[in-house]
């Protein structure tokens, strides 16, 4: 369907349809092709956001941008694109994307062992994912802050993060996120 929708947008020239379908055939693509496959269409598909003036779109087009630099290890990079779609997704006035864009962010910060930008950036999304009751993106966070909490060898303050971390994703029936937190947990 999205990609029948991209010849009549650029037929068009609906630029806001064409970035919207572009950007959703590349979101379609990244769990089965990686970011070889999709990354080529987030750069299509970004300028068009732009053009089109859908900060939204182009907030989207930049996490995902940020997801294919992680995926091949490039953190510095990924932590940049993460930030920069956290910028443009509160000018949006993007509520669930941005937290995610800046526990993204802190994740990167947390490989690239700069410790004290991944608290920062990982205790801003908790509070953001909090705030607008994203209960699962919480515990996922609270998972990186205890695995932070590990690296820095404060072993009270990973117990407790993961195991409310567990906590949650047990009353959420989710195994597969409970079994990942149960490890830093252990």
């Amino acid at each position: 369907v999205v990609v029948n929708a991209l010849i009549p947008a650029n037929i068009f020239g609906n630029t806001g349809g064409e970035a919207a379908a572009t950007l959703w055939l590349a979101c379609d693509r990244m769990h089965s092709q990686g970011p070889d496959g999709f990354e080529p269409l987030l750069l299509r598909g970004l300028p068009l956001a732009r053009t089109a003036g859908d900060r939204r779109f182009e907030a989207l087009a930049l996490m995902e941008l940020g997801r294919a630099a992680l995926d091949r290890g490039q953190h510095a990079k990924a932590r940049t694109l993460f930030l920069e779609s956290a910028q443009v997704g509160v000018d949006a006035g993007c509520v669930i994307d941005t937290p995610s864009a800046i526990h993204h962010a802190g994740q990167c910060a947390l490989e690239q062992l700069d410790f004290a930008s991944a608290r920062r950036l990982l205790d801003d999304a908790l509070v953001q994912h909090r705030r607008i009751g994203n209960h699962h993106d919480a515990a996922v966070t609270l998972g990186l802050l205890g695995q932070l909490a590990l690296n820095e060898q404060r072993m009270d303050e990973a117990r407790a993060l993961t195991s409310e971390s567990l906590r949650t994703f047990r009353s959420l029936h989710d195994p597969k996120c409970g079994a990942r937190e149960a490890v830093v947990h252990a």
